[in-house]
């Protein structure tokens, strides 16, 4: 007979920046704000243009999704997409090339065509984040964040190719604004 799961106490994140709090049974992080409570944030979208084998990926996600498909179909891949863009965003592109599991930088693209990649996702700003914009009057209250990264290569033979930022951005939301 199984004994149930019990839940572990919250731990502080290590070796993560902005001294998040880490939840370890969902794996999921959230900040800690004002007077110390965490904020959940959550994915809501993922987007990937030419990236291994995701050819033009954009999908809006839930609070629920369920994943299927048959294997080397991109599964994986898709999933990828945040690791990706999150281990950029805290360790620079040099973690990302080390940790890709490639040989050479069009390993990375679709097919090994072209010699650039787009990753991006977007979140659900907790309310206690929203920003109102400073127009004098209000303005649409900012309760999304988008961030895009593009990497791509010069265009030196495959296995010579040395990855770089072409195009980064981050954008902030409105409720009801379509992405840019």
């Amino acid at each position: 007979r199984a004994r149930p799961r019990q839940r572990q106490p919250r731990r502080e994140a290590e070796g993560r920046g902005g001294g998040g709090d880490f939840d370890c049974d969902s794996g999921a992080e959230s900040l800690a704000f004002p007077a110390g409570q965490p904020i959940a944030t959550m994915i809501t979208k993922i987007e990937a243009v030419n990236f291994r084998c995701l050819r033009n990926v954009s999908q809006t996600l839930g609070p629920f999704h369920v994943l299927t498909g048959p294997n080397g179909s991109g599964k994986s891949t898709f999933l990828s997409v945040p690791y990706v863009i999150g281990l950029f965003a805290q360790e620079g592109l040099d973690a990302v090339w080390r940790t890709a599991r490639a040989r050479a930088f069009n390993e990375l693209t679709f097919c090994g065509q072209g010699s650039s990649f787009q990753l991006a996702v977007e979140c659900a700003l907790p309310p206690a984040l929203h920003l109102e914009q400073e127009n004098g009057h209000g303005g649409p209250v900012h309760s999304q964040v988008r961030y895009e990264v593009e990497i791509g290569a010069d265009e030196a033979p495959a296995a010579l190719a040395v990855p770089r930022i072409l195009a980064e951005t981050l954008w902030l939301l409105g409720a009801t604004e379509e992405t840019p």
